[in-house]
């Protein structure tokens, strides 16, 4: 069912409630919301920052403020401490 692992896929991306629960427990989340094994398996992979990088990246287009969107300087070289 790919539909259902896009719509997983968007739903990490943009809603960090949801994304904060499957990083916390992504296989109960998956068979939650339908994926399979693997398919849980190909999201739970995803590098933490890469994914949260990429929520950011939406919001921000979503919002339509791309250029207050920037990441500083100093958060490129050294990455969000915060995770």
């Amino acid at each position: 069912m790919p539909d259902m692992f896009e719509r997983v896929l968007a739903r990490l991306l943009s809603d960090a409630g949801f994304r904060r629960a499957f990083l916390a427990d992504p296989f109960a989340v998956g068979a939650q919301e339908g994926l399979s094994a693997e398919e849980t398996a190909a999201l739970a992979i995803m590098p933490v920052q890469d994914l949260e990088t990429a929520a950011w990246s939406f919001a921000c287009k979503r919002n339509g403020r791309q250029s207050r969107c920037r990441l500083p300087w100093w958060r490129n070289l050294f990455g969000d401490w915060r995770s």
